[in-house]
């Protein structure tokens, strides 16, 4: 698992033990993920059959999707140390933004599922035994005096938790995290819901939490269009190409190029290679492989309505994310009386509405 990424192993899309694993994990409703083999295999011989292992820095949401196939609650059990703790606040917003029921169980300092189960199996099953959600982990790794006293540390707190609450799909759950800060800060609810109110998210939460959305729509319509190079010069014909993030008109311009080429070949492994490193090739792939399986049966005209549907889709979403932009920069310019760039967003934006039709 520490080996890295080939041709034939991707971390992004392997889960060690969970083919043993996978009856047990289904009876017991509930899948353990620890972040090496060694520790999986000392919870198996512990008892815990429904045990699995993955590289806590390679986590993805590909992951969290295989796991939720099987089940519905997953405990990540990672090494309680600052590399494990970050580990699991990378997972986070990933657990936010599927909905998952997770528990986080928050080892002694230095230590990792194997070693405790060794020294001290009963602390490890009574650690094993607290439910604590991703804000009681929050609070219990990062804050490891056991209260938060001075007003600093309250205010790193709501640094960490406000934005990831903010992402939360039910305003049940973000009403039980406000009661539970709350009593952790000794604070009123009131005061929460208008820090809650008040606070934008910041560009580092927003970092932290992957606008999948719009990147899954943006990545499943060029593979869609690799998969169909017949339709590849229609992102330009429908304005859509320059409304591509940076990365992703990168990416169309070297794709829209090879299929323009004589030299053009049907195997799209070609093209893959002519991609930069920082492309996301198993998510491409797999997008390829699903288009395929999805699409393979399809008349013409068929293919061509579905052409048109995921267009306008990825076209309506892209020109939304502009015009919210475009908004935003424009107040900030009239804020600082900067009238040339007040000029050009206006201009801008009526070029958008233009293309809108």
């Amino acid at each position: 698992m520490n080996s890295p990424d080939s041709p034939v192993f991707h971390k992004s899309s392997f889960i060690y033990g969970l083919y043993q694993a996978k009856s047990t994990i289904k009876k017991a409703s509930n899948v353990l993920v620890v972040e090496g083999q060694i520790d999986c295999l000392s919870c198996v011989q512990h008892g815990l059959l429904n045990t699995v292992a993955v590289s806590g820095t390679a986590f993805t949401s590909k992951h969290l999707d295989m796991l939720r196939r099987l089940t519905e609650k997953i405990t990540f059990i990672f090494d309680g140390d600052q590399a494990g703790n970050n580990a699991a606040l990378r997972i986070i917003p990933e657990v936010i933004a599927k909905d998952v029921a997770a528990n986080f169980v928050v080892l002694p300092v230095d230590k990792d599922p194997d070693s405790l189960i060794r020294e001290n199996s009963d602390q490890f099953a009574f650690l094993m035994n607290e439910n604590s959600d991703w804000l009681d982990f929050i609070y219990r790794a990062f804050f490891t005096s056991g209260t938060i006293k001075e007003d600093g540390e309250a205010k790193r707190f709501l640094q960490m938790t406000i934005p990831l609450i903010k992402r939360m799909p039910h305003p049940i759950d973000q009403e039980s995290m406000v009661k539970k800060i709350a009593k952790y800060l000794g604070k009123s609810e009131h005061l929460i819901y208008r820090t809650l109110e008040k606070t934008r998210i910041s560009h580092e939460a927003a970092a932290l939490v992957p606008e999948r959305k719009k990147q899954d729509i943006i990545l499943f319509t060029l593979a869609f269009l690799c998969h169909f190079p017949q339709f590849c010069d229609h992102l330009i014909d429908r304005n859509i190409q320059e409304l591509l993030p940076e990365m992703y008109q990168d990416i169309y311009r070297i794709a829209y190029q090879y299929y323009s080429s004589p030299r053009a070949s049907s195997d799209v492994s070609d093209l893959l290679r002519q991609f930069s490193d920082g492309f996301p090739q198993d998510d491409f792939s797999l997008l390829l492989l699903q288009i395929e399986e999805h699409y393979g049966e399809y008349t013409a005209t068929r293919l061509v309505e579905e052409k048109e549907i995921i267009l306008k889709r990825i076209k309506r979403e892209l020109l939304k994310v502009q015009m919210v932009q475009v908004k935003e920069q424009l107040k900030i310019a009239k804020e600082n009386n900067d009238k040339p760039k007040e000029k050009e967003l206006l201009a801008k934006s009526i070029h958008l509405l233009q293309i809108q039709i």
